[in-house]
């Protein structure tokens, strides 16, 4: 794995706040002020070898989730998401899955997603992580799954995904809300 470990790398908000990140580790860059909140647009600057890499990313409201059950968890209104969730019974090991979805055909009314028929049984823990995305972070998602990494039987040849980066990089630059919640399976 290559790791680009010196890059200057800064992130801006909408209102002129910016702030130049450190390296942690090799190809790892920390901010410690700049703080995401939601409704603002950031902008990520890199620049490597000579050569600069921007992406813009707005920062969504968080959705609620409503409930968590056997067979779904339910959510207030939706906005193109992501979700992540993670099982853990005595029977088996964690599972973790990630769903990429959009309110594309639901304008925003209540919705209902299946768990996709894990192994979950009562007494089971479910951690369930519901990202906010604009609509380029979901387009790059959507897009990597079209690529073959995901529902790959109506994919065609392998193609990289759409990215909000600039300059020929592959990746994304995201600004997400994200809601969490943990629940015992009755």
């Amino acid at each position: 794995m290559f790791f680009v470990s010196d890059a200057q790398v800064s992130i801006s908000d909408d209102l002129n706040h910016r702030e130049t990140l450190s390296r942690v580790a090799p190809g790892i860059y920390q901010g410690s002020s700049l703080i995401g909140t939601v409704g603002r647009t950031y902008t990520l600057e890199v620049v490597v070898d000579d050569k600069r890499y921007t992406a813009r990313s707005t920062m969504p409201p968080t959705i609620p989730i409503d409930s968590i059950g056997l067979d779904l968890f339910f959510i207030q209104r939706l906005l193109p998401a992501i979700y992540n969730y993670r099982t853990q019974n005595t029977n088996s090991f964690p599972i973790s899955r990630k769903f990429t979805f959009s309110d594309r055909f639901n304008n925003g009314q209540a919705v209902a997603y299946p768990l996709f028929k894990l192994d979950i049984t009562s007494g089971d823990v479910i951690d369930v992580t519901l990202y906010s995305v604009d609509e380029p972070v979901f387009e790059y998602f959507r897009t990597l799954d079209d690529a073959g990494l995901g529902n790959s039987f109506t994919a065609a040849a392998p193609a990289n995904p759409r990215t909000n980066i600039s300059g020929g990089a592959l990746g994304y630059f995201q600004a997400a809300s994200r809601t969490t919640t943990t629940r015992l399976i009755p």
